[in-house]
């Protein structure tokens, strides 16, 4: 009878601590994923926080590129420059607006694995974006300072 309660007791001890690392384990999960998110997320913020400056240079190349007698001290050549430049800052906000609205944040459905490697995947594409609009911001900034002075 003792040996029959110890056996019992090692079973629920032992089910006890299965269901408990199983919890811890999914905690686990949960905490990296979220983690992998939170990396992607402020990834993303900081370079929605170049969005103004991509703004700012697109509209004053915009009004460079307008016809009129204001703008016509600037050369064909500068002005065929200044397009292309614009050119390499709408497709970085074009990208980034594509990213966004493709980004899903939730994964509904999927396993732990194919979360981390989505949001991997992720981190990759808006660290990419993030090289394209600050390569394009600055460049045009360097430019559009040239041509003012």
């Amino acid at each position: 009878m003792a040996f029959q309660l110890g056996l019992t007791m090692l079973k629920k001890t032992s089910l006890f601590v299965v269901i408990a690392c199983a919890l811890f384990a999914c905690t686990d999960d949960k905490s990296k994923e979220k983690a992998a998110l939170d990396e992607v997320i402020k990834i993303h913020d900081e370079v929605m926080g170049k969005e103004e400056y991509l703004m700012r240079n697109k509209m004053q190349m915009d009004s460079i590129l307008t016809p009129g007698p204001v703008n016509d001290k600037y050369s064909m050549e500068q002005k065929v420059t200044i397009s292309a430049m614009r050119f390499k800052l709408v497709a970085a906000d074009e990208a980034m607006s594509i990213w966004m609205q493709r980004f899903d944040p939730e994964l509904k459905g999927k396993t732990h694995e194919q979360k981390l490697k989505y949001y991997a995947e992720q981190k990759k594409a808006v660290t990419r974006l993030d090289s394209q609009i600050t390569v394009a911001v600055e460049a045009s900034d360097k430019y559009l300072k040239e041509i003012k002075k």
